[in-house]
């Protein structure tokens, strides 16, 4: 009775959907199976002609497999920054503007007091209109992101915990917004003092 009702509903669509005429349709009495094979199951195609369509045997039942659940790993003490740089510009030669980006290691400090603003500070690309800066956690949680101009920020207090590490990565931007350089970043914890 299924296969009779989407007979015609493809039959019904044909009609509508092609200015051709509608395909005749012969109904084929179902028989009793006399084997241990099932005979597939007979239907119109959208062309108009018969195909048979394999179906599951009777005594098939679904085995469920186990799902692995990913877990997040605990915060160690030793934290290194993943920062995952963009890999078109890595297939791309380098720009002579990135030759003098980086991080200002002199006065980006990898720690500061908690409960105070730190602020991190880079070396500028030629060309760079501005800067996206990113500050993650040490489970590589995005917290905080923006752009700004200049080459130093002043992330707010707020954003750390004591106890954990942070990373902080900045890519320079062009004129039109697209990343000139290599993202480059640096650790930042915070400490009681």
């Amino acid at each position: 009775m299924r296969a009779f009702a989407c007979m015609c509903l493809i039959a019904a669509l044909l009609a509508a959907c092609t200015s051709t005429p509608e395909p005749t349709i012969t109904l084929i009495p179902s028989q009793t199976p006399t084997s241990s094979d099932t005979p597939l199951p007979v239907t119109t195609a959208p062309t108009g002609t018969l195909v048979q369509v394999p179906t599951l045997p009777p005594e098939w039942t679904a085995i469920p497999s186990p799902t692995l659940m990913r877990t997040t790993p605990a915060p160690t003490n030793t934290f290194t920054p993943t920062i995952d740089p963009n890999p078109t510009l890595l297939a791309q030669p380098t720009l002579a503007a990135c030759a003098t980006f980086g991080i200002d290691l002199l006065l980006s400090q990898p720690t500061f007091t908690i409960g105070t603003n730190p602020t991190v500070y880079w070396t500028r690309a030629e060309g760079a209109l501005t800067y996206r800066l990113a500050l993650r956690d040490d489970q590589s949680n995005l917290i905080f992101s923006i752009t700004a101009g200049g080459a130093s920020y002043t992330f707010e207090a707020r954003l750390f915990e004591l106890g954990r590490n942070y990373s902080w990565e900045v890519r320079p931007l062009d004129v039109s917004g697209r990343q000139m350089c290599v993202s480059r970043g640096s650790v930042l914890t915070p400490v009681v003092q």
